[in-house]
C-alpha cells in the first residue's frame, strides 16, 4: 500500500473521531443542564410553610423534623404558682389563718366522705316504693369517692375549700319489697357534683 493512500486513510479516521466526539458533547452538556434542573427542583420540594407541613415534608425525604412533646404537668404547676402568687398578697395574720384552715381541711374531707356514705345509707333506708308491672320499685342517690379536696384563698384572704365527688342516682326492682332490697342497683345516671366550704371561727362549716 502507497504511503500516500495511508495518509488518506489516516486522515479520513481524523474527520470520524471528531465528528463522534462532536455528537458527545451536546449530550454530555444535555444530561449536567438534566441534573441540575433536578436539583434545583429538589430544593423547591421543601416549603417555607407551616411547622406541620415543613415536618410532613421533611419526613418524605428522610429528614426528622423535631415534634415539642407536651408537658402533662404544666397545667399543674401554673395553678401553684397562681396560688403561692395570691398568698403572697395575704397579711401575716391571714396567711396563718390560712395555713391553719388548709391543714384542717384534710381531716375535714375524710368527715366528709363519712358522711356522704352514712347519707346514701340515710337513703337506702327511706325510699318511696311504687308499684311498676306487678314489680316493687324505688330509686335513691348514692354517692362516689371523694375526687379531690382543694383549699384556696380568696381575693379577700378568706380560707375557701373545695370538694369534688360524683353523685349516683340507683333503681332497685323485685317482686317483693326485700327481693328489691337485695337485688343489683342499676345505675341511671351520674352528676359531676362540687361543693364548696367556708372557713369560719376556727372551723370549716357545711
Amino acid at each position: 500500500m502507497s504511503s500516500s493512500l495511508i495518509m488518506a486513510l489516516f486522515r479520513s479516521s481524523l474527520w470520524i473521531w471528531a465528528a463522534i466526539l462532536a455528537s458527545l458533547l451536546p449530550a454530555s452538556a444535555l444530561a449536567e443542564s438534566a441534573q441540575a434542573q433536578s436539583s434545583a427542583a429538589m430544593q423547591a420540594v421543601v416549603p417555607a410553610g407551616s411547622p406541620n407541613e415543613t415536618g410532613a415534608v421533611a419526613a418524605k425525604i428522610g429528614i426528622v423534623a423535631p415534634v415539642s412533646a407536651p408537658n402533662p404537668g404544666a397545667n399543674a404547676e401554673s395553678a401553684v404558682q397562681s396560688q403561692n402568687d395570691a398568698l403572697e398578697l395575704l397579711s401575716p395574720a391571714q396567711r396563718t389563718t390560712y395555713q391553719h384552715a388548709a391543714s384542717a381541711f384534710t381531716g375535714f374531707c375524710h368527715d366528709w366522705e363519712r358522711l356522704l356514705h352514712e347519707r346514701e345509707l340515710d337513703n337506702l333506708e327511706h325510699l318511696s316504693w311504687r308499684e311498676d308491672g306487678g314489680l316493687k320499685t324505688a330509686t335513691y342517690t348514692g354517692y362516689g369517692k371523694v375526687e379531690s379536696c382543694e383549699c384556696k384563698a380568696s381575693k379577700e384572704g378568706l380560707p375557701i375549700g373545695k370538694i369534688r365527688y360524683e353523685e349516683i342516682n340507683y333503681s332497685i326492682v323485685g317482686k317483693t319489697i326485700n327481693e328489691a332490697r337485695h337485688a343489683a342497683p342499676k345505675l341511671i345516671h351520674e352528676i359531676s357534683t362540687l361543693e364548696i366550704f367556708s372557713w369560719d371561727k376556727d372551723k370549716w362549716f357545711y
